[in-house]
């Protein structure tokens, strides 16, 4: 009696015994089906495949009518197993996409939560009040959560009110991304709120100005008639140093000498710095010229006023190219 030995992955060993082997092709065809179903409910990895196999080996001794069937037997196995293989891989991309599904719906389940737990720190703005110190709280708060660009800017429409909620709405189509909103909320707030302390140093140190005793030389305000020799002291703005920025004093300004003085002084003690390629160009450009225009300086003065901002490798970058700067 033929006897033959299986191998699975877990290494059990199945037999498969002839007993009373059919003469008839049909009654063989349903030992042989019998034979594979049986393979198939042991959970092999390709059950009929190896049935088919088996089978063929048991009866390879019986006649050249069993060959042939059990051949057409084995195409059959070739097509059913290319058939798995595509159900194999429907049933992998089912199992994917299920895979995200669930992910998505686990982000829905947590965004309750996640919201829940940032109002409890994070006050909503309204576009009033401190906008710096709020964008960044909250800029600080996602990057404590390890929070991804996408799930800032779902999050971000539930901490506006009022006219920062419009505001929000408005420019909604804009913020592709969450850089986007930090630039847009920095023109539209920052901007706002640095042009405000500008004018109040600017008010600041006109009233102190009037509180201050002005000295004028006669002689330089009305010369003498006639007197050729006496000449109004002129200042040469271009050849402004870093040195001597200081006492750059411009004919075109409208406010008066004083205070276009202390304004440049205050400017070179306490310039607003830019390092390089970490600090957001953008925001520092907006400020920097809102300072050069309440200062009233001409393109050459912003020129020879503007290295005392650069710092580090923005600095070095000055040096080599500012033979090819003109504006």
């Amino acid at each position: 009696m033929p006897e033959i030995k299986i191998t699975r992955v877990q290494n059990e060993t199945i037999k498969i015994l002839d007993k009373n082997f059919p003469q008839d092709q049909r009654d063989l065809f349903l030992w042989f089906t019998d034979r594979a179903r049986t393979l198939e409910e042991l959970n092999l990895g390709e059950p009929q495949s190896i049935g088919y196999t088996a089978v063929a080996k048991v009866v390879t001794s019986k006649s050249d009518t069993i060959k042939s069937t059990t051949s057409s037997s084995a195409a059959s196995s070739r097509e059913g197993k290319l058939l798995r293989k595509e159900d194999s891989n429907v049933l992998s991309f089912d199992h994917n996409s299920h895979e995200i599904e669930e992910h998505h719906q686990n982000n829905l389940d947590e965004k309750p939560l996640l919201l829940e737990f940032l109002r409890q720190d994070i006050l909503p703005f309204s576009g009033a009040g401190n906008a710096r110190q709020w964008v960044l709280h909250i800029d600080a708060k996602f990057s404590e959560l390890q929070l991804s660009f996408q799930d800032r800017i779902d999050l971000l429409p539930y901490f506006f009110t009022d006219e920062a909620i419009i505001w929000f709405s408005l420019n909604k189509n804009t913020i592709r991304c969450y850089t986007d909103f930090c630039q847009l909320f920095t023109l539209e707030y920052l901007k706002k709120e640095y042009s405000i302390n500008c004018c109040n140093s600017v008010e600041q140190i006109n009233n102190s100005s009037l509180r201050s005793p002005v000295v004028v030389n006669e002689h330089l305000v009305n010369p003498p008639i006639g007197d050729s020799n006496v000449k109004a002291p002129s200042i040469d703005s271009d050849s402004v140093t870093s040195a001597d920025s200081k006492n750059v004093l411009l004919s075109t300004s409208t406010l008066s000498p004083t205070i276009s003085k202390a304004l440049i002084d205050r400017f070179v003690k306490d310039p607003i710095k830019f390092y390089g390629r970490k600090d957001h160009v953008i925001t520092w450009l907006d400020e920097i010229e809102q300072q050069f225009k309440i200062m009233n300086l001409r393109e050459s003065d912003k020129l020879n006023l503007i290295h005392i901002c650069l710092k580090g490798e923005a600095h070095q970058w000055y040096k080599q190219c500012k033979e090819q700067l003109i504006s």
